[in-house]
């Protein structure tokens, strides 16, 4: 049960801290976009990144509501069928986040990189490079969540459930 709550303040320190390099980061693109004169939301980029932020905030506050222990308004029957939509949109999110890194490549790529480079790739293997970056990089999330979660520990059965024979006392019932 430690372990359980250790592990739970780690998410949700860990989220908070995303949450906190978000808002930082969009500050200094919307920044960045308001001194260039550049337009906002023109590439995939910027609309999956922003489909990101949404559903990450969005599976947050449903965590931080419907997993707080000091909320007993909220059944435990609400929370164990709400755990695998949490975890489903936990994976979801971290492959668009994976999409969101991808695309920015991609945008860089095509914005910032000398037309020297580029006329050596065609854009078939522009697609096929960002997509393995875009597995790689999902695939390598997964394994850092997969590690630091570690394998469930097998629970041993109490000796309180555990069936005594002599322990049996026939019960006789009126006719």
């Amino acid at each position: 049960e430690q372990t359980k709550l250790f592990m739970e303040a780690v998410v949700s320190t860990q989220s908070t801290g995303v949450i906190v390099c978000m808002i930082i980061g969009l500050s200094r693109i919307y920044d960045a976009k308001e001194n260039e004169n550049k337009p906002h939301l023109v590439t995939v980029h910027s609309w999956v990144g922003i489909l990101t932020v949404v559903l990450f905030l969005a599976t947050y506050i449903n965590g931080a509501i419907v997993f707080n222990p000091y909320l007993s308004c909220i059944k435990v029957s609400f929370r164990v069928l709400n755990k695998p939509y949490h975890i489903a949109s936990g994976l979801g999110i971290t492959v668009l986040a994976a999409s969101t890194t991808t695309t920015g490549v991609y945008s860089y790529i095509n914005e910032y990189v000398p037309s020297v480079f580029k006329t050596t790739r065609t854009n078939a293997l522009n697609l096929l490079l960002g997509c393995a970056l875009m597995i790689a990089i999902a695939f390598f999330s997964l394994l850092i969540v997969l590690l630091t979660k570690g394998p469930l520990p097998k629970k041993k059965p109490s000796p309180n459930l555990i069936p005594n024979p002599t322990a049996m006392v026939a019960v006789d019932t009126p006719q």
